[in-house]
């Protein structure tokens, strides 16, 4: 954001660390590069700046700057700081520009970020082995889906992204491998909607000398050690809402949710 106050202007200078506020007077940057600022800098513009750090009348820390230098030049300028970027066909079709507009957003990137994470932390502390599965497949299988073809120049072949990596997986159980993991891309050519996309992320793992009871304990544990990873504990607000995965979770059958819930 740039503010211009006469004979001061604000900038909020913002990284993906965080943001400062710059303070340019004309009277202490000179007449002329003052001027050249207002004409030349504008949103989006890679900056650096030097000057000495003070507190605002309000408690903003922000830096009185002596000089500001141009690093690169945005071409194309962001929305700007009040309006933001609000429409959604846009938002999703240009990521990078939602991201510049709507600091939120990147708190969701953040976030999925520490989840996989989590996640992998949690199986690789309980002895489980991380594997990379065949993506191109002759025969495609794990799941009920249509899967998307392609063909193989060299063998003259049809092959398929898969629809899912469980076939594959318990075939490295059968192998010997007893506890196996992946976090993969799969693709299923199917229905799109705001929820449903035909290239998502998936996270199968599989135990040999288990049952569903022990998938109970693992996801369990799953969702426990992310939510201590990212919020810090297992009682937390999000959306609005205080969630609390303390405790034993209940446990209860398919028929019996049914009838509880018809």
């Amino acid at each position: 954001a740039i503010r211009h106050m006469g004979k001061t202007i604000f900038v909020q200078l913002r990284d993906g660390y965080g943001a400062v506020q710059l303070y340019l007077r004309k009277d202490e940057m000179g007449e002329e590069p003052f001027a050249e600022f207002l004409h030349l800098f504008d949103m989006g513009d890679w900056v650096q700046a030097s000057g000495s750090l003070f507190r605002t009348k309000t408690g903003e820390v922000s830096v009185r700057s002596t000089a500001v230098t141009m690093l690169s030049k945005s071409l194309n300028a962001p929305p700007d700081k009040f309006h933001g970027l609000q429409d959604i066909e846009i938002r999703y079709r240009q990521r990078y520009a939602d991201l510049i507009a709507n600091a939120e957003v990147r708190r969701v990137f953040e976030i999925r970020s520490k989840l996989v994470s989590a996640f992998r932390e949690y199986l690789d502390g309980h002895g489980y082995l991380e594997v990379e599965t065949p993506v191109l497949q002759p025969l495609y299988g794990g799941a009920a889906a249509r899967p998307f073809t392609t063909h193989h120049n060299a063998l003259d072949q049809t092959f398929y992204l898969r629809i899912a990596d469980e076939l594959y997986l318990k075939r490295l159980v059968v192998g010997g491998f007893e506890r196996v993991y992946e976090i993969s891309k799969d693709f299923r050519n199917e229905g799109v909607d705001r929820n449903h996309s035909p290239e998502f992320t998936m996270l199968e793992f599989y135990e040999a000398f288990a049952d569903y009871r022990t998938m109970m304990e693992r996801v369990q544990g799953l969702v426990r050690n992310a939510a201590k990873r990212i919020f810090g504990g297992q009682v937390f607000e999000t959306q609005g809402q205080m969630i609390d995965l303390t405790g034993d979770w209940p446990r209860i059958s398919r028929r019996d949710a049914i009838l509880e819930k018809s």
